[in-house]
């Protein structure tokens, strides 16, 4: 297992190498030391994690995590110019668009098999949103209190500080990254009043209290043409049973006034977690505010790019949760208010609805099979 464990780290590394210049700014060239330290000690497999290249994430925080020797530090990834949503110097591996930004290079580092985990910072979608386009899960952990420092101003003129969230090709180390940043101890995760069984025994009384919101039939179509509710109910019909499904009348979800306000009375109203299916992200036309102050054109264009609460999540100081779904750059997307036990029971619901979900095999085997040599390798030693 070590062996395998090592010559994934080492083609990670050599990967990175490649890249440097491009998704990846810099990386750690001594990286291997923390490695064999790791594995001599029984951490295996280890969690490879990149840092955008931003100030709103500190040195101490990243330190936070590679105090579990379990994470390794390995790179800081590039971010799309000024925080732009989208990211005109990198294609979407998945989708041949240009990437959704503006964590951009967190994400194709993951696909690339360069790291397992990014650390990314979402003022209006920026981790939520890249995540959805590349079939990846995403916990945006604003509700939590794990946040940047500094103060900006979105194209609407709304004022915030960006949250920080984790982006991986599973829940899980989402979850595992989460709640050591957070500082959320075995104790509180247990927390009868935050628990969720996660077993296939599940306990009813515990998730009952759970009110979850979802767009009234008709409130949203999607850029593929269907209705967002009518995508969304079969996705959830197994969770029906134990937790309260409210269908709710939505203003515009992509114009951020609008959902800001909506999501904060909702919130008031005792409704526990709002659902909403987005995407397909950046697919049919680009959600970007420079494409669209270009008249109706570029609203157009920015209203066909499958974006609706990612936008405004972070500005409502959401716990937000993404998981991929069977459609191409889709994803499930459900928002708790601030606190940490509402923000923990969240973490829980995403791992039974995960949990229910498998991405194709051509995607996990060309994408996340990294184990496997490439052909395009002139002069490496097979």
């Amino acid at each position: 297992m070590q062996k395998s464990e090592l010559n994934r780290i080492m083609n990670a590394m050599i990967r990175a190498k490649e890249e440097e210049g491009g998704t990846v700014v810099s990386f750690q060239k001594n990286m291997i030391e923390a490695v064999a330290s790791a594995l001599i000690e029984g951490q295996e497999p280890v969690t490879l994690f990149g840092v955008k290249n931003t100030n709103q994430i500190s040195r101490d925080l990243v330190k936070k995590l590679t105090k579990e020797k379990q994470f390794i530090f390995h790179t800081v990834d590039s971010m799309s110019d000024r925080g732009r949503a989208v990211d005109i110097s990198c294609i979407n591996p998945l989708t041949g668009k240009l990437m959704t930004g503006s964590s951009s290079g967190g994400c194709i580092n993951i696909l690339k098999g360069i790291n397992d985990l990014a650390i990314g910072t979402d003022g209006g979608g920026s981790v939520l949103a890249p995540a959805i386009s590349t079939q990846l899960y995403s916990i945006m952990g604003k509700g939590l209190g794990l946040m940047g420092h500094d103060k900006k101003v979105s194209t609407e003129g709304l004022s915030f500080v960006p949250g920080i969230g984790v982006i991986s090709h599973t829940y899980s180390q989402c979850v595992q990254a989460i709640r050591i940043l957070c500082d959320i101890t075995d104790a509180e995760w247990a927390d009868e009043l935050a628990s969720i069984s996660v077993s296939a025994s599940v306990s009813v009384s515990a998730l009952m209290p759970l009110r979850v919101a979802i767009p009234v039939e008709g409130s949203i179509i999607l850029p593929n043409g269907r209705d967002m509710t009518d995508s969304l109910e079969p996705l959830i019909r197994n969770f029906s049973e134990y937790i309260s499904i409210e269908k709710v009348r939505v203003p515009n979800l992509q114009n951020r006034h609008e959902s800001i306000s909506f999501m904060n009375q909702l919130f008031e109203d005792g409704v526990d977690v709002m659902m909403t299916l987005e995407g397909p992200i950046d697919l049919y036309g680009y959600g970007d505010s420079i494409m669209g102050v270009w008249g109706e054109t570029g609203q157009n264009e920015v209203s066909k790019s499958g974006k609706y609460l990612v936008k405004s999540a972070n500005m409502i100081n959401a716990t937000a949760i993404t998981i991929p779904t069977g459609e191409l750059a889709t994803g499930l997307v459900m928002l708790s208010k601030t606190g940490r036990a509402t923000g923990i029971r969240l973490m829980k619901l995403g791992m039974q609805i995960a949990a229910c979900f498998k991405r194709p095999a051509l995607y996990e085997n060309y994408f996340l099979g990294h184990e496997q040599s490439r052909d395009n390798a002139f002069g490496r030693e097979v």
